[in-house]
């Protein structure tokens, strides 16, 4: 809602003579937008660009709103001690390690935007193709519009465009800086994006009976799509909780184990089993295990043993080093999750030389009993 206000805030003081209120509006947003998220600095590069474009169409700099924008970008100094804390996470991290800093991303965000992100990935050639037609269709109807003059070119219409534009921004803040891009990081381009299809698709909605028409199929296609995927997160809470459930043979092999522990080394896959296990019992055994070394070694990257280093510091997650485990013989029950990206167990035993013994499945990965030597 910040990204909105803030819009708002700045298509009001070129026209509104009593302007305090909405440059104070515009000044708060975007300095509570900037400190709310570390991409949020990113939003001051369209409300800039309209401000320079209105000034070279004016002929004339608009003092007040460039004192707004210059207050909100003051509001970066708020954030600059948790830049520095975040700082170490950025040498090696999981975008770098996966060789996913490419410009594909950026189409990759788009599809995102309107697919999801299970589609987008299952389907990236189709997505490609799919924003390719979208951007076609747009770029046809808004030239239509152009030439009609039907789209006066305003400084609003200029916002939208570097605002639908800011994936590409957010990129190279990316390998710039940051060396991490994700298209929740700059979700504020939905509105751009929003925008621009509405410009483009007026002279559709100007003819009544086709605009009622495709009013129609778009809440249907709302209504349909989010019926599947209320549908699709049923069944995906119901495969989690089922595979919380402990087998007779994982309950045995556990039960013979000298500290009785499940160890885990997926961040994510821990987090829900850690906080969603119904028995209390299963959830005290569960231990997630870190190690900057081990994370370096095998998967390039040691963001995860960062962050449970932070968290050991303020929080009761049951968190132990790989060292102090693997130095105890074991057996210990482990759940792996192979060729996920972000466990290293399987090479980590294998360097160690391991007996490592195969039990069943429970949350949602392998079950596996190790003893070190």
């Amino acid at each position: 809602m910040r990204y909105r206000h803030g819009q708002l805030a700045g298509s009001r003081p070129s026209r509104n003579p009593a302007r305090a209120g909405p440059l104070l509006a515009l000044a708060l947003s975007l300095g509570l937008a900037i400190n709310t998220h570390y991409y949020g600095g990113l939003l001051l590069i369209p409300f800039l660009a309209t401000e320079i474009f209105r000034a070279f169409r004016r002929r004339r700099l608009d003092l007040p709103v460039l004192a707004a924008l210059a207050a909100a970008s003051a509001a970066t100094l708020f954030i600059l001690p948790f830049a520095r804390a975040a700082a170490p996470f950025r040498h090696h991290d999981y975008f770098i390690a996966q060789n996913r800093m490419t410009p594909a991303v950026i189409a990759t965000a788009y599809t995102e935007f309107f697919l999801g992100k299970d589609y987008a990935i299952a389907h990236v050639g189709l997505d490609v193709l799919l924003l390719a037609a979208l951007l076609l269709f747009s770029v046809v109807a808004f030239r239509r519009q152009l030439r009609a003059r039907k789209i006066p070119l305003e400084p609003e219409f200029v916002f939208l465009i570097i605002l639908a534009g800011l994936p590409v921004f957010g990129f190279v803040l990316a390998v710039a800086l940051t060396h991490v891009f994700e298209p929740r990081h700059i979700i504020c381009a939905i509105i751009g994006i929003s925008g621009l299809a509405a410009i483009s698709l007026d002279p559709l909605f100007r003819r009544h009976r086709l605009g009622r028409l495709l009013l129609i199929f778009l809440f249907g296609e709302l209504a349909v799509v989010g019926t599947l995927h209320i549908r699709s997160d049923r069944d995906l809470t119901a495969r989690i909780r089922a595979s919380m459930t402990l087998s007779p043979q994982v309950k045995a092999t556990l039960a013979a184990t000298a500290d009785g522990k499940i160890y885990m080394l997926h961040p994510a896959t821990f987090s829900k089993a850690w906080y969603y296990q119904p028995d209390p019992q299963i959830r005290s055994r569960l231990v997630f295990v870190y190690s900057r070394d081990e994370e370096l070694r095998w998967n390039h990257m040691d963001v995860i043993s960062l962050t449970e280093l932070h968290l050991r510091q303020f929080t009761d997650v049951p968190i132990e080093s790989w060292e102090s485990v693997s130095a105890q013989p074991g057996p210990h029950v482990f759940v792996t999750y192979p060729h996920s990206g972000w466990d290293w167990l399987d090479e980590a035993v294998a360097a160690d030389h391991a007996d490592v013994q195969p039990i069943g499945s429970a949350f949602q990965g392998e079950v596996v009993s190790v003893r070190f030597h």
